[in-house]
């Protein structure tokens, strides 16, 4: 006997996966120890003979995006009681009875979840394996339950919540597997689990089960094999007693990668000379490589993004993007968006952004063409190009339109005090699709500013004016027209007029902002610079410093920022003349153009008027399309506002921890009252931990696995401790030692877990830390392959590392070198 299953005709759906991944080893004469299937479907038939669907598909509902642990826990605790209390329909004690039949010797009873060991996600030791198991038929049936039950896990849930994993598919098979007595056994990655470098096959072993290095319990034996390594190299690698079997490790190895079509991890075992494979997955990683960037958009949104303010930003600038590349007719846009974000910042996909727009550089695709071939290629642009002209012909006039008539629209669906929520719920659906509408031009507008920008950089290339070389930014520089630029010269001039009454000066500058409209409201003249003032915040007060999150005052809302800037245009009026130095800038502007200008010859002077009026032109308007976005903005906030009283939260602010269609749900009766609660606290934790983290300005993600930057060239400092670098990244915080998981309340957000080992009970702990370090376990440990899909750096074979770190140091692990560096001293 090696492989018997029920029912012959094995699928991922009937079996499991990791059933399914053996039955594919020994369908291709690879060694696995003698082995029983027990499928699916008797899973499904315990299920129905205890009536657990309902409780099943109740837990289930739970899992999607934003739900809340704490709601989830009971249900689950009850779900397990409910499988370990089920009796066996008669279908499936048949089974049971067969195959402890034809066994002699003690089993391992493993998990094959449909869900197990896959390409996106391993859930990499999240279920149970029972082992040294009698091959009788109570025994057998225990175990059964206790693997079929660990699929309702709390360290399930909390991976599926982690990952966001929507689509949860339910269902255990089981694997009954010979006990082996392996003198070494251990795990192979046949790439690197973190870059996918093909350089080297990895190789971690220990004596006796696999099972003491993946659970963490053990240190292994670490080598790392060229690829392209012969015999006689792969001799002087490995023990002499084992080379024989490395060797015949690798070669198969190799094989399985074939067979999977792709990077695989495998499980196996050395007993009595003969190599057994137990088990193989795919690398969780992904053989995809993006870019991602905050290089334009932290520019709009420097921070951490509340969920509400992702809720409506993610599907308005995406689709704004769709519907720019529609225009361009380039097809393909990905479902999940340009834009994602990475532990709360918001970053751009720019690898899949320039795919998309490959097939519009022209000139790329015109390299090494005959004649007659770019005739040809033009040819068959000419469809494509048609619509571009003539929308780019026609765009300016929209815009023009658009913000003419903007005023007039957002006054329908400005902000008035209503105690009906659903007539708030109506005009933030209006506020969104306006909002919709205004960055479908901005991104254009964008676009196109950027397009001429570039045109104009090159026509001024090398040219020289009495004044000195000509530039774009010179050009474009002091011209007057952005809504953007208003504020200040509107609040330079309030200040001007401050600084000729010595008394207001005084208030001013004397006071502090909260102070300041008091004493003006009784002194002379004050109560007019009051109006003044107003009016001012009536007309800008729209603006904030985090324009597109509503997480941050208004300066309507907080004159702070406004009084503080007056403090500072007083203190500076008697040594800047602004205006004159304005008018300066203005004169000199006109003069370089002039003398650009007479560069070019007559046909030349056009085609740089045209190329100067649009880089001018799509440059202003990008900004008053922005402006117009953000006075809506405000208007969304004023409603969100009245919303969040209406639901007794204590602070404005706790209704942006909520998506857009969770406050729908709220108001029409689906989300409980403790949920939003319990939804808003978690969410008000998570960003808090966020905030402390240095974000990368770019990112190169490899499937699961988010890597900064230029961070895997960072020098660790002397005298550092060292380890195994298990996942890629570096954290800084406080240092916890965690013994034991019932330490698990000492961890809070940002610290760096430390512990002696880690094993999947810790999981949930992985959820607040910034990184991981162990005394024990290799790159290949369970607790190593949840870090790297958490995104966490890891570190672990560090010796000592629970004695000779203080609890509460602050410490830097280094998941690229495999080092931890001391700080400082414990807080």
């Amino acid at each position: 006997m090696k492989v018997i299953s029920y029912p012959k005709n094995n699928t991922i759906h009937q079996i499991g996966a990791k059933a399914f991944h053996l039955a594919e080893l020994e369908k291709h004469h690879f060694q696995i120890p003698e082995t029983v299937f027990i499928p699916l479907s008797a899973y499904r038939t315990f299920v129905a003979a205890n009536n657990l669907q309902n409780t099943i598909d109740t837990v289930k509902r739970h899992f999607g995006e934003g739900a809340d642990f704490a709601i989830l826990k009971p249900l689950l605790k009850e779900l397990r009681a409910a499988f370990t209390k089920g009796d066996f329909p008669a279908a499936v004690l048949k089974i049971l009875k067969e195959t402890a039949a034809r066994f002699s010797a003690v089993v391992a009873v493993r998990s094959s979840a449909v869900s197990e060991d896959s390409a996106a996600f391993s859930f990499a030791g999240q279920y149970h394996t029972v082992l040294s198991v009698e091959p009788d038929e109570i025994s057998l049936g225990k175990a059964v339950k206790e693997v079929w039950t660990s699929q309702w896990n709390d360290a399930v849930a909390e991976y599926i919540l982690k990952n966001k994993i929507s689509s949860f598919e339910e269902g255990m098979g089981v694997i009954i597997q010979r006990m082996l007595r392996p003198q070494i056994a251990g795990v192979l990655f046949t790439r690197h689990p973190d870059s996918l470098s093909d350089e080297h096959i990895i190789i971690e072993s220990v004596t006796g089960l696999a099972e003491k290095l993946v659970s963490g319990e053990a240190t292994p034996q670490h080598f790392e094999i060229p690829r392209n390594a012969v015999p006689p190299e792969l001799d002087k690698l490995f023990p002499l007693k084992f080379q024989k079997q490395f060797k015949e490790l690798i070669r198969d190895a190799l094989k399985i990668e074939t067979l999977a079509k792709g990077a695989v991890d495998i499980e196996w075992a050395v007993e009595n000379g003969a190599v057994y494979f137990l088990q193989y997955r795919t690398l969780t990683t992904g053989a995809e490589e993006f870019l991602w960037t905050n290089e334009n958009v932290g520019e709009v949104i420097p921070d951490v993004v509340t969920p509400y303010s992702w809720s409506i930003l993610k599907p308005v600038t995406n689709n704004a993007f769709a519907r720019f590349l529609n225009v361009l007719s380039i097809k393909g846009f990905p479902e999940q968006g340009l834009f994602g974000l990475y532990k709360g910042r918001v970053y751009f996909n720019s690898t899949m952004f320039n795919r998309l727009l490959s097939g519009f550089y022209i000139g790329e695709q015109l390299k090494d063409k005959s004649p007659l071939g770019v005739f040809v290629f033009l040819v068959r642009k000419i469809p494509a190009l048609i619509p571009l002209g003539l929308y780019l012909f026609l765009l300016p006039g929209k815009i023009k339109r658009y913000l003419r008539r903007f005023s007039g629209r957002l006054e329908s669906i400005r902000f008035m005090q209503e105690s009906d929520a659903a007539l708030h719920l109506q005009k933030c659906d209006l506020l969104v699709k306006q909002h919709q509408r205004t960055m479908n031009l901005h991104l254009t507008c964008t676009i196109f500013a950027e397009l001429y920008y570039q045109l104009l950089t090159k026509l001024c290339s090398g040219k020289e004016t009495a004044a000195g070389p000509v530039s774009a930014d010179a050009l474009l520089s002091g011209i007057q027209g952005a809504e953007s630029a208003r504020s200040g010269r509107a609040l330079w001039q309030l200040a001007k007029e401050i600084s000729s009454d010595s008394n207001l000066q005084k208030i001013i500058l004397d006071f502090e902002a909260d102070e300041i409209e008091a004493h003006l409201s009784s002194a002379p003249g004050g109560e007019k610079m009051l109006e003044k003032i107003q009016a001012f915040l009536n007309e800008f007060g729209h603006g904030a410093l985090h324009e597109f999150e509503l997480f941050y005052p208004r300066w309507k809302e907080d004159k702070n920022f406004i009084y503080s800037n007056l403090k500072n245009y007083l203190i500076n009026i008697p040594q800047l003349d602004w205006e004159a130095g304005q008018a300066e800038q203005t004169k000199k502007q006109a003069t370089q153009f002039t003398e650009a200008a007479k560069s070019f010859s007559f046909l030349g002077r056009i085609f740089f008027y045209r190329i100067f009026n649009k880089a001018l032109f799509f440059s202003v308007q990008r900004e008053n399309l922005k402006q117009a976005f953000v006075k809506a903005h405000f208007e969304l906030k004023k409603h969100l506002s009245v919303l969040a009283k209406l639901l007794n939260l204590a602070d404005v602010r706790k209704i942006l921890f909520l998506t857009d269609a969770e406050i729908a749900d709220a108001f029409n009766g689906v989300l409980p009252v403790e949920q939003i609660k319990a939804l808003i606290q978690a969410r008000e934790k998570e960003r808090s931990g966020y905030l402390k983290i240095k974000h990368p300005s770019k990112i190169r993600q490899l499937g699961e696995h988010w890597i900064p930057v230029g961070a895997e060239d960072a020098e660790p400092a002397q005298d550092v401790l060292r380890g195994i670098a298990c996942s890629a990244g570096i954290a800084e915080g406080r240092a916890r030692i965690i013994l034991n998981p019932e330490d698990a309340v000492r961890i809070e957000n940002g610290d760096i877990l430390i512990a002696r080992a880690v094993n999947p009970g810790w999981t949930p702990l992985f959820v607040p830390a910034a990184g991981i370090v162990s005394e024990i376990g290799g790159a290949l440990s369970h607790g190593a392959i949840i870090a790297r899909e958490y995104g966490l750096p890891m570190v672990a074979a560090v010796v000592g590392i629970t004695t000779k770190i203080q609890d509460g140091q602050r410490i830097r692990l280094n998941g690229f070198s495999g080092t931890v560096e001391i700080l400082e001293e414990n807080e």
